[in-house]
C-alpha cells in the first residue's frame, strides 16, 4: 500500500494516509494486488470522471463559456462530484483530518488532468469525440474561502468546438513548442560561446536532424491531412 505522506510533516502521516484510504475505500476504488496490495483502481476512476465530465462539465462553444461559467470544472467541484457526502470532504477538523483531505482533492485534480496518459484522458480516448481542455475561469460560485469573490481560477471542461479546441488546447501546445525552441536556441548559442570553434558542427549537426523534428508534427501537415481525410475535416478557419 503507498504513502502518500513523507515524515517531514506536523501531523501523524499514518493515520493521514489511512485516511485517505479509507475514503478510496468507501468510494469502492480499491483493489488488491497479489504482490502490491491494496491499489487505486485507475480504469474505474477514468470512466467514473469521464461519466461526470459528460454529464456536468460540457461546455458547447465560447459563448457558453463566458455565458455559463460554473459549467466549468474547478478541483473542489470534481472531488465533491466524485466522492459525493464523503464525511472527511466536508468535517475535517484534526491535522490528519485536513491533510487527507487536501491529498484527496490532489489526486482527483491529477487523475483528471489534461495528459494524454491521465485516467481521465485515456477513458475520453475511448468515446471519440470530446477533446478535455483547461482554461482560467471566474466563476460564479465562489471558490471555498473566496467569500463571493469571482477570482479566475483554472477548470477543466469537455467540448467538440473548434475555437475552443483551437483556444485552449493548440494555442497553448504552441506556445510550450515556442518556449521549448528558445530554450534549445539558448542552448545552442551558450555551446558555441563557450566552443566557438564547434559552432558550424552544432549548426549542422541540428540541421541534419530538424526535417524529422518537424516531419513528426504529420497531423500539422494541411496536405497529408487531406490526403488522408480529403476535404471538409471540420472548422479550420483562422
Amino acid at each position: 500500500m503507498s504513502k502518500f505522506f513523507s515524515s517531514v510533516v506536523e501531523f501523524d502521516t499514518a493515520s493521514a494516509d489511512e485516511l485517505v484510504w479509507a475514503s478510496w475505500r468507501r468510494a469502492g476504488f480499491v483493489v488488491e494486488h497479489a504482490k502490491f496490495g491494496e491499489q487505486i483502481d485507475t480504469k474505474a476512476v477514468g470512466n467514473r470522471l469521464a461519466e461526470i465530465f459528460k454529464t456536468r462539465h460540457v461546455i458547447k462553444d465560447r459563448k457558453q463559456l463566458k455565458s455559463d461559467p460554473d459549467r466549468a470544472a474547478w478541483r473542489e467541484d470534481i472531488v465533491e462530484e466524485f466522492f459525493g457526502d464523503e464525511p472527511l470532504l466536508y468535517s475535517a477538523s484534526s491535522p490528519e483530518e485536513e491533510a487527507a483531505r487536501d491529498q484527496l482533492v490532489k489526486m482527483v485534480w491529477e487523475y483528471a488532468s489534461t495528459s494524454l496518459s491521465s485516467p481521465l484522458n485515456v477513458a475520453l480516448a475511448e468515446l471519440h469525440g470530446y477533446v478535455l481542455l483547461q482554461a482560467k475561469v471566474a466563476k460564479r460560485r465562489a471558490r471555498p474561502g473566496m467569500k463571493g469573490v469571482p477570482v479566475p481560477s483554472e477548470a477543466r471542461f469537455l467540448t467538440e468546438d473548434f475555437e475552443l479546441i483551437r483556444d485552449y488546447g493548440i494555442t497553448r501546445g504552441l506556445e510550450s513548442w515556442r518556449r521549448a525552441t528558445e530554450r534549445f536556441e539558448a542552448l545552442l548559442k551558450e555551446f558555441g560561446n563557450r566552443q566557438p570553434e564547434l559552432r558550424l558542427a552544432i549548426a549542422k549537426t541540428v540541421a541534419k536532424e530538424m526535417p524529422s523534428v518537424t516531419g513528426v508534427l504529420v497531423h500539422a501537415d494541411p496536405k497529408a491531412i487531406t490526403a488522408e481525410h480529403g476535404t471538409g475535416e471540420g472548422k479550420a478557419e483562422d
